[in-house]
């Protein structure tokens, strides 16, 4: 999430605001301007950051005004808008501020040349030989490699007394102000590539779920889940985007699929470049092989979008969004290079999580600034072999935060399932599940484990995932997996589940990295 941090700037602006109150016509000093003497003027950055000071700070001063004897101004031609014969002592500072960002839009729109410039090195930086008037002083936005650092510009009169903040009434013809910069992050992205060395068309779609979780300066800055879903052997990238620059990244693949094996280490930290830095995106790449199972899957992502629009959201069908006109913002979404996106706002787009019908799911949210959608989709091109394999995917909708979920069997042969939910640390004790049926129990590599057989066309019963979303401000994903196994039978007759039976390699229906699917 951008953020912008307010820096240092206080003292400048009450003594700007004191030196420019104390030229006007109705302040009268001791002594008259030397119109003709020359002045200097040195700008600091005052209360900042060792990082900023390390930055070399361009700055441009543009005259806009003279000054007479008596400290009255008459404006330069093209800035007569500016109307300082107006101001006096009771000229408050928002008033002062909006004359310099009317002087700053006068000078973008006629880009004259500035009068004077000068370079803010070690935090100081200081020009001489300025002839006396009004000026608008106006500083370069830097850059460093985690933070952006912009400048107000601000109005300044050369001489200046400081008799308006309890000072000398004398002229000050060597002048020193100050900076007000806004420090905000910036933001890189994460690019994740995956590898799918084999894949089995029989046990249809593969779908990967890896944890991204960013740390910076002791705190998590970014913690979710993301997705990439496969129908043949290949390779595709997800692109994470906005995580602060300067974080360090781990990604762990938390799911390697319901009949895929990791074939590299299981987690990866890298450090993030800001966009538009050499080496950004940064890159981990995971690689993945077919390890003879027999359990088919699938899976669904739900991603929640944070908007700080007060009161109940209402997801409408396919993402689209309803009710009460204000807009939703999206600031970091998973991209899924090759055809799959994950929505940024309210876009209809899907996400191919595995060999199955379309099912879309909605409901409304109550009591909070988020809103919900989610989406499940065919993977193009994939195909489904009728070796005694079937075919199981999730149906769920959300309501008052709460996930309803199911498991249907489309395919033709009955069948055992079992679901797993996905989420980042910023849930961690966020979710809590409830079954009415009882036939939903907790297995101790946290799946949830349905007892009865589902049979071809019939759904599982439901399971219930409340979450608690109180005082989240992030947008987060919860991914749901669901994997189905055959039916066997033991010497008598009774059936039971093997969820890691492996099917004969003698036997080969899946495919090399080659791209084609087995037939």
């Amino acid at each position: 999430m951008r953020k912008r941090i307010r820096q240092g700037g206080a003292v400048m602006l009450a003594l700007a605001l004191a030196w420019q109150t104390g030229l006007v016509s109705h302040v009268t000093a001791a002594t008259a301007v030397e119109t003709g003497r020359e002045c200097s003027v040195t700008v600091e950055l005052d209360g900042s950051s060792e990082e900023l000071k390390s930055l070399s700070i361009p700055v441009k001063l543009y005259r806009v005004a003279e000054v007479s004897e008596s400290g009255s101004y008459t404006m330069l031609p093209g800035y007569e808008s500016l109307k300082l014969s107006e101001v006096d002592s009771d000229t408050s500072a928002q008033e002062w501020e909006e004359k310099a960002k009317t002087a700053s839009d006068l000078v973008k729109e006629q880009t004259p040349e500035a009068n004077a410039e000068l370079t803010v090195t070690g935090g100081t930086g200081t020009e001489d030989g300025l002839p006396t008037g009004m000026y608008l002083v106006e500083a370069e936005e830097v850059q460093s490699p985690e933070y952006t650092y912009t400048f107000s510009p601000f109005l300044l009169s050369l001489p200046n007394n400081y008799y308006g903040s309890g000072g000398s009434d004398d002229w000050v013809y060597d002048v020193t102000t100050g900076l007000k910069p806004d420090q905000e992050e910036r933001l890189g992205d994460l690019e994740i590539e995956k590898t799918l060395t084999s894949y089995n068309a029989t046990v249809g779609g593969a779908t990967f779920v890896f944890s991204v979780e960013a740390v910076k300066e002791d705190e998590v800055v970014y913690s979710d889940v993301v997705s990439v879903a496969f129908d043949r052997a290949g390779t595709r990238q997800i692109l994470v985007e906005d995580i602060p620059a300067g974080s360090e990244v781990t990604v762990t693949e938390v799911y390697s699929g319901s009949s895929y094996e990791n074939t590299g280490a299981a987690s990866q930290t890298v450090e993030i470049l800001a966009d538009g830095t050499a080496g950004s995106p940064v890159q981990v790449s995971f690689t993945n092989t077919y390890d003879h199972g027999l359990n088919g899957g699938s899976g669904v992502v739900n991603h929640f979008d944070y908007t700080e629009a007060e009161g109940a959201r209402e997801a409408g069908q396919s993402g689209s969004s309803t009710g009460n006109g204000t807009s939703c913002v999206t600031t970091r979404r998973q991209r899924n290079k090759g055809g799959d996106e994950m929505r940024k706002g309210w876009s209809k787009k899907t996400i191919g999580l595995a060999a199955a019908a379309c099912i879309l799911a909605a409901g409304a949210t109550a009591g909070s600034a988020m809103a919900y959608f989610t989406t499940y989709a065919e993977a193009e091109g994939s195909q489904t072999l009728s070796l005694g394999m079937t075919t199981t995917i999730p149906g769920e909708e959300v309501s008052d935060w709460t996930k309803h979920i199911r498991v249907q069997n489309t395919g033709d042969y009955s069948c055992y399932v079992r679901v797993k939910v996905f989420a980042g640390s910023q849930l961690e004790g966020r979710l809590s599940f409830s079954d009415e049926s009882g036939k939903w129990t907790p297995g101790a590599d946290e799946y949830y484990y349905y007892s009865d057989i589902v049979a071809p066309d019939a759904s599982s019963d439901e399971m219930k995932i409340k979450i608690d979303s109180t005082g989240l401000d992030q947008d987060f994903n919860v991914i749901v997996v669901q994997e189905c196994t055959p039916v066997l039978y033991d010497e008598n007759g009774n059936p039971y589940a093997d969820w890691n039976a492996v099917a004969d390699s003698t036997e080969s229906s899946y495919t090399e990295a080659d791209g084609e699917v087995a037939e």
